[in-house]
């Protein structure tokens, strides 16, 4: 099951299968794995790393022109509304569970 994984600088599985092997000193050591416990690491790893980028920090500035004196100010609907929706939305993904 080939998969293209060049974002994390490997151009194939192969490439990244061979530097594994050798930081487990494959060559130096008897490594006794094949492909398909290459395999598994590989797609264990990737689906963690998609799981940790998937909470990953979304951010977003807005300017608030200030005033002497005042102490609070009141956003807009529509930005309060935004974030709503983005908590929701990763509520939601993390747990998935429907947010209510």
């Amino acid at each position: 099951m080939a998969t293209k994984i060049d974002q994390i600088g490997y151009n194939n599985r192969d490439e990244l299968i061979n530097e594994i092997g050798l930081r487990l000193a494959d060559g130096m050591v008897d490594v006794e794995l094949d492909r398909d416990h290459y395999d598994v690491a590989i797609n264990k790893a990737i689906a963690k790393y998609r799981q940790l980028s998937s909470g990953s920090v979304e951010e977003a500035v807005i300017f608030i022109q200030t005033q002497a004196g005042v102490t609070k100010y009141t956003l807009p609907d529509e930005v309060i509304e935004k974030t709503r929706e983005r908590y929701v939305a990763a509520y939601e993904q993390l747990t998935g569970q429907k947010f209510d």
